[in-house]
């Protein structure tokens, strides 16, 4: 009886371990979910913090064909700026934006 006692005592002690375990892992695994920056993924601190860094001298072409065409547009209802990814429209954009609030 004793013996059987023992066992059931052990398995008992066996099982809280594991169980301990678990609950350790799954403590370690909501801890190493990536949590989403939404300010880093709408992209408005990366554009804000070139738009500062931006030597005016280096758009100023783009600056001056911008106002030439909103000055007067002509039959064009559309300012478009094309490049590829990374080259800087957007901080141009908000670049210009800043320029007519100062």
């Amino acid at each position: 009886m004793n013996t059987t006692q023992d066992q059931i005592s052990r398995l008992k002690s066996e099982q809280e371990d594991v169980q301990r375990r678990v609950t350790c892992l799954e403590d370690q695994q909501k801890s190493n979910k990536p949590q989403i920056n939404y300010e880093i993924a709408n992209c408005e601190s990366d554009i804000a913090f070139f738009a500062e860094r931006c030597d005016p001298a280096t758009r100023q072409w783009l600056l001056e064909d911008f106002d030439k065409w909103f000055s007067d547009p002509g039959d064009s209802r559309a300012y478009v700026l094309l490049g590829d990814a990374g080259v800087g429209k957007s901080v141009m954009a908000v670049s210009r934006k800043l320029l007519l609030c100062q």
